[in-house]
């Protein structure tokens, strides 16, 4: 584009120079006689072709400057755009790297397994204070659950703020069990098949990526299995 400007800007300087030219060779070729027509005629003629050469040439070198600001626009509107989608990948990128310092201090910062209730209970409030920090769900409630039976092993649920509203009643384990979440829950649930007892985090509907699902199915994995080793060193 700036080499077909450039040459359309040459060509209409050229033209100017010719019309300069034409306007101070315009008496002396009427003098010598070459044009068939009167003086005043010719010099007229002359004028007014040099005028329309001359408005044509500006027309068109407004319509390439119009071109060239529409252009400039577009490119400001694209590289606002780009700046926009930069500043939301940054952002994106961040959530992650919180998300993964949660999960690493999720695996890390457990430095024994539970061997007492208490040492369980702090386990359970461990792991929903990790979920409320990297969900935007309004409350958690973890749970593991006898599949045999469908009856509530243990159970630990946390809130966000005083206002959140737990509506345990609502959290059936047969519903739990066969996935059926009610209305404005999610329900995630540990992916071993080969023990009785299953393992569950629920939350409040909302926002949730992809990576953050990722990190929900870790929590229930997570607590299944300290549940089992809990019962195991209480069992020993």
């Amino acid at each position: 584009m700036s080499k077909k400007f450039r040459f359309l800007e040459n060509v209409y300087l050229l033209i100017l120079l010719l019309i300069f030219i034409g306007i101070t060779l315009t008496p002396y070729i009427i003098d010598s006689g070459f044009l068939f027509l009167p003086e005043e005629a010719a010099e007229g003629t002359a004028i007014i072709l040099l005028f329309i050469a001359g408005y044509f040439m500006m027309l068109l070198y407004r319509q390439q400057a119009a071109r060239n600001t529409e252009l400039m626009a577009q490119l400001e509107t694209d590289k606002s755009n780009l700046e926009s989608r930069l500043e939301e990948m940054f952002k994106y990128i961040g959530a992650l790297n919180v998300q993964i310092a949660e999960m690493r201090s999720m695996f890390s910062d457990i430095k024994k397994y539970p061997e007492s209730k208490q040492d369980f209970k702090y386990i359970l409030k461990f792991l929903a204070d990790k979920v409320l920090s990297i969900v935007p769900a309004n409350w958690v409630v973890l749970r593991v659950v006898d599949l045999t039976n469908q009856q509530t092993l243990t159970e630990y649920s946390a809130a966000r703020g005083e206002t959140a509203v737990l509506l345990k009643h609502s959290l059936d384990n047969n519903g739990l069990i066969n996935k059926q979440a009610p209305a404005g829950q999610d329900i995630f649930c540990s992916e071993q098949d080969n023990l009785k007892i299953k393992s569950f985090c629920v939350i409040d509907e909302c926002a949730v990526s992809r990576e953050q699902k990722m990190f929900l199915k870790v929590i229930a994995n997570q607590l299944e299995m300290l549940y089992v080793i809990f019962t195991s060193l209480n069992q020993a």
